[in-house]
Parts: C-alpha cells; sequence; structure tokens
C-alpha cells in the first residue's frame, strides 16, 4: 500500500495499491492531478478506483511513500499550491525517480530564489531588500516543507527575526512597543523588500532632525493619532503636556530640527515608561536622559537642555526660553 497526499484540495491520504501504469511518472501524475483537483470529496473514492481499473496509478508519481519520505506523511509539510515533488525537485521528464543529492549534498533543487520567484511572481522585490533576499537566499527564513506559518523555520515570527537581529529585544526589557510585544515585526517592516529605508513599511525619517511634515511620519500614524502633534495646546491629545501645552508638538512640529521619535524613543523596547530612551543620540555621543516619571508628569535632566519638568497639574510658568 503507498499513500499519496494532497494539501490544497480535499484529498488527504487516501491508501491504494500500487499498479505500475506503464505511463511516464510526470505524465501519469500531471493528468491524475488535473483530474482530481477539481472534485468534491465524495466523487474522489470513484475517480480512484476508475483510474486503477485503467491501469493507472496516481501514487506511482509521488516521492511519500510507507518507506520513503514518511516526515512529509503530515499534509501540513507539503508545500502548499503543489503536489508533485518534481515541480520543485528537478529531474529529467521520463526519469522513474529524481537523481537523489550525494552525502552531505541540499536537496536536489534548483537556484532557491528563482525556483520561488517562478511561482511567487508577485513580490515587489525593489527598492531596499532584505539581505537573505538580496542574496537570493530564500531558505534563511523559509522551510519549503515547514509545519510553522508563512512555513517560517522557527514557529514565532520574531525568534527568528532575533536568531539574525540580536539585541533587538532583550529579556531585561520592561516595556516593550506594540508589535514587538505581540511578536510582529512585519507590523513595521515589510519581510522581503521595502521602497523605504530601514526595511521600513512606510515612510519615516532617518535623521535624528526633521522639518515636520505628518508625511514623513506615516509609519507611526499607522497605530498613533496624527492628533499627538497636531495641537500646540490639548488637553486629550497626549499625556506629555505641561499643563495643556502639547510638548510632543513643541519638540518635533516645528519647521526646522523637529525631533525624531527615536530621539527620546526606545523604538522597539526598553525600561522606562512611555519607551523613554535611556539616552539621546547626539553626533557620536550618547547622551543620557535621566527620565523620571511622576502621577501627573515627570522630570529630564538630559544632554540637550537644563533640567526640566512637566505637570499636567500644575504647569510650569512662563515657558524657559529653551523650550520657545
Amino acid at each position: 500500500m503507498i499513500t499519496i497526499y494532497k494539501n490544497a484540495g480535499s484529498l488527504r491520504h487516501t491508501e491504494i495499491g500500487y499498479i505500475r501504469s506503464g505511463l511516464p511518472r510526470r505524465t501519469a501524475w500531471r493528468l491524475a492531478k488535473a483530474l482530481l483537483s477539481p472534485l468534491p470529496p465524495a466523487l474522489l473514492p470513484i475517480l480512484l478506483l476508475v483510474l486503477l481499473a485503467a491501469g493507472l496509478d496516481p501514487a506511482a508519481a509521488t516521492c511519500v511513500t510507507d518507506q520513503c519520505h514518511t516526515r512529509m506523511a503530515d499534509p501540513e509539510r507539503i508545500h502548499p499550491g503543489e503536489l508533485d515533488c518534481q515541480e520543485c525537485h528537478a529531474s529529467p521528464a521520463d526519469e522513474p525517480l529524481p537523481p537523489h543529492p550525494a552525502p552531505g549534498q541540499p536537496s536536489f533543487v534548483p537556484q532557491a530564489n528563482e525556483l520561488c520567484l517562478g511561482c511567487h511572481d508577485d513580490l515587489k522585490l525593489q527598492g531596499y531588500l532584505h539581505p537573505p533576499v538580496a542574496a537570493g537566499d530564500c531558505t534563511a527564513c523559509h522551510s519549503p516543507h515547514a509545519e510553522n506559518p508563512a512555513l517560517l523555520r522557527q514557529p514565532r515570527q520574531m525568534d527568528l527575526c532575533l536568531s539574525c537581529h540580536p539585541g533587538i529585544v532583550t529579556e531585561t526589557m520592561t516595556e516593550l512597543h506594540g508589535p514587538i510585544a505581540r511578536g510582529d515585526c512585519t507590523a513595521c517592516h515589510p519581510p522581503h523588500a521595502s521602497p523605504h529605508a530601514g526595511l521600513l513599511l512606510k515612510e519615516f525619517p532617518t535623521e535624528p532632525f526633521v522639518s515636520y511634515d505628518d508625511r514623513k511620519f506615516e509609519l507611526c500614524f499607522s497605530c498613533h493619532s496624527r492628533e499627538l502633534l497636531l495641537f500646540p495646546d490639548t488637553s486629550f491629545a497626549t499625556g506629555f503636556r505641561d499643563g495643556e501645552r502639547n510638548l510632543h508638538h513643541l519638540h518635533v512640529n516645528r519647521a526646522s530640527r523637529g525631533r525624531n521619535c527615536y530621539m527620546c524613543h526606545a523604538i522597539h523596547g526598553g525600561n522606562r515608561a512611555g519607551l523613554v530612551a535611556d539616552t539621546v543620540p547626539f553626533g557620536t555621543w550618547d547622551l543620557p536622559l535621566n527620565y523620571q516619571k511622576s502621577a501627573t508628569g515627570g522630570t529630564c535632566t538630559p544632554g540637550c537642555h537644563a533640567p526640566a519638568r512637566y505637570d499636567r497639574q500644575k504647569p510650569l510658568e512662563p515657558l524657559p526660553d529653551q523650550f520657545k
């Protein structure tokens, strides 16, 4: 008995007898696949009996048997959309079996990126490329027979990312950016390519000082309200305010030298409330912020200006010259 498997349709693991048809392996398989794919489950046993009676063995075209490649017996390990091993594993058209690799050699496939793009031609690989994509190494992140979502090499997306990007997130961090807390790196970073620097999903400036335009912060505004930076004075748009003076607006919404978000915030994770960073980048220096949160505001003693505090209930009056 031999078991054949179909992932994209209704046939899963029907055991049938092995009868050699005399037809070339690929011809037999493609004919069987064309006949089986569109049918509802109730008709599949009948069709299999008809094929067997005619001397055509669909199972003769699969490499997954009770003796060989049994690891592939789990339908979840079959590459979605393909049933014919020879669609990816190279062999001359009418050889009874694909040529197996020599000991220590990788699986017998063509160049990985060329093979993958033969089907995944909808990927827009332009602009900034993820280094494995640029190197043509799809299998750095994907395993074609993995059981994980998106055929990733690890069950959790972020664990896979951190295997190449260690230190971005650490176990000592007590505050995590929302997407990181969900383990969803692709909320901000498309995994293959992007027109934006840093492999970001949308526009975000790379410079520390920016002439403010809300279009430059499209990535942040995917989740955060634009009102955060819209009003010079507000009682609701942000908790970072002195009375009703909007300190986010004061720092960022400037015609020149507005501060980038990462000047004060840790992008991925940190140990302070509000993801306030431990240090502020200034040229080649990292200046300590020394931020301390209070019940109604906070204080900071950074290297970029004199010690300052803010309080939503008891604001500073007047505004110090350094903030005007």
